[in-house]
């Protein structure tokens, strides 16, 4: 902590926080935007893979036979090419 002669450490900086205070926003205005739109499956499903952790390797449960869609088209995210959705993570 610096020894200061003054009651705040921000003394004598008023004119650095005006400057600071109206600075126009840096980020572009669709950045703000706070409705995005998701596959609540694929999220749930997200979720559910990280609640259970890594899987095993040696029990055959690789990621070979899957799929995933990742600009958003109509097939709804990740699919499994051979099995069924039930176990996908």
């Amino acid at each position: 902590m610096d020894r200061k002669n003054t009651i705040a450490f921000s003394a004598g900086n008023a004119v650095q926080t005006n400057v600071v205070t109206h600075v126009t926003d840096p980020w572009p205005v669709h950045s703000a935007n706070k409705d995005i739109a998701f596959s609540g499956e694929r999220m749930a499903r997200a979720v559910r893979c990280y609640q259970l952790g890594p899987k095993d390797e040696s029990s055959g449960g690789g990621s070979s036979g899957v799929t995933v869609n990742v600009n958003g088209g109509a097939g709804g995210g990740a699919s499994a090419e051979g099995g069924g959705s039930g176990s996908q993570c």
